[in-house]
């Protein structure tokens, strides 16, 4: 099994599908990774979010800004932790925080649209996944 898969399957959003799907459920939720450095954003306040974070490596600070520019650290998310879900789902997906790469970071994204709905192709793996992310917020 590849490595990047089997690391994968470690995360709850992709709990209880089958490895040899799960390949081909990255290419179905339009899936991909990007690297970030120590205090880069990776979402900004006001941004629409279409994708959910999966952290594969380092840590990401959800974060407010107040009207004087003082910032408030409100979540820390580490190795496995899925961030954006909650405004990735809602009718008006704009973020009201800020996600900064807290330590050198690695994140997966994939479609909130493709989670939370099923594919023309009526992929077997949807269900599950759609039952984990709902799972997640829950």
């Amino acid at each position: 099994m590849d490595h990047q898969i089997e690391k994968y399957m470690k995360n709850p959003l992709f709990e209880n599908v089958a490895a040899d799907h799960l390949q081909a459920m990255l290419g179905c939720l339009h899936s991909y990774t990007r690297n970030y450095k120590k205090g880069e954003v990776i979402i900004m306040e006001k941004d629409s979010i279409r994708y959910v974070g999966i952290v594969l490596s380092g840590t990401v600070h959800m974060m407010k800004e107040d009207i004087w520019g003082r910032q408030t650290l409100l979540s820390y998310m580490s190795e496995n932790d899925i961030f954006g879900e909650s405004f990735a789902v809602q009718k008006k997906p704009d973020s009201y925080v800020t996600f900064i790469a807290g330590t050198d970071t690695s994140v997966l994204f994939v479609a909130a649209w493709n989670v939370i709905h099923c594919c023309p192709s009526q992929c077997p793996f949807h269900e599950q996944l759609t039952r984990n992310i709902f799972d997640l917020r829950s």
